[in-house]
């Protein structure tokens, strides 16, 4: 064992060296991979939007998709009130689609939205819905005072909601909203209210005309409340100040506003503004 000692370790150095040839190599191989996988990645942008665009927001990828391939846009829904906060608090979005033109605008003026980007995109209609097929409701919302089977009526959140709000002003407009306080279950957003409803833990709910479209067939109906009970719910969008550098959040915004933007918002109940 003396003897071959000496010839072991002569033998460790060469392979040492070819060891680190390798982790070079190696090394290099994988940063050339990282390096190919970012400069391959498509241009994306990340997008906050209320929760009425739910129906609407796949229609409008798909058409983008297809005036601007390799690009990609990667939603979040919520109450547009709790997106304004998140924004402010310096969450990683490039563009915020409100309900709302209030919300952007607050962006703007506390310094966190571009303001040559605000943009009306649409207008939405308030409705009052049912999952249940039997249970009559109608225009004049007089069902919610005297059918004894409207034990629960579900909303948006007022405090945080464009459409809370508006179902507020009805009810106020009715003189309805303070003998009603007793029935009233509020959503985090329009979607839950929508799922209050859908689970039966309410009744009716007062939602957004896009969402109460795009209901399964057959399931529940809806009445629409008349759009002078309540401030038209003009609906805008704004960069943030990280999106304004953003092309893709540019594009997208410019394309809701475009002629194939304009007929996939009317498909789904919005008016357009002028």
């Amino acid at each position: 064992n003396r003897f071959h000692q000496p010839q072991s370790h002569r033998l460790d150095a060469p392979m040492r060296q070819v060891r680190i040839k390798v982790v070079k190599i190696v090394t290099m191989l994988l940063l050339w991979l990282l390096f190919a996988a970012q400069t391959s990645a498509e241009p994306s942008c990340t997008l906050a939007a209320a929760s009425d665009l739910i129906p609407v927001m796949a229609d409008l990828k798909s058409a983008f998709a297809k005036e601007h391939p390799q690009t990609q846009v990667k939603v979040s829904f919520g109450s547009s009130g709790n997106f304004f906060a998140q924004i402010r608090n310096g969450a990683p979005l490039d563009l915020f689609l409100s309900a709302d033109t209030n919300y952007p605008s607050m962006l703007i003026k506390h310094g966190s939205g571009d303001p040559a980007s605000l943009t009306l995109y649409a207008i939405g209609h308030l409705v009052l819905w049912t999952s249940t097929s039997n249970l009559q409701i109608s225009t004049n919302l007089s069902a919610l005072v005297t059918n004894a089977g409207i034990s629960r009526i579900a909303l948006p959140n007022p405090s945080h909601s464009p459409y809370g709000r508006a179902a507020k002003s009805a009810l106020e407009h009715l003189g309805l909203w303070s003998s009603l306080q007793h029935k009233l279950v509020l959503g985090e957003n329009a979607a839950q209210a929508m799922q209050f409803a859908q689970s039966g833990h309410a009744q009716v709910s007062m939602l957004p005309l896009s969402m109460a479209q795009n209901r399964p067939e057959g399931s529940g109906n809806f009445v629409k409340i008349p759009p002078e009970w309540y401030p038209p719910i003009h609906q805008a969008g704004v960069l943030t100040t990280q999106g304004s550098q953003n092309p893709v959040a540019r594009q997208f915004l410019a394309f809701l506003v475009s002629q194939s933007g304009k007929q996939i918002f009317a498909s789904h109940g919005f008016s357009l503004p002028d």
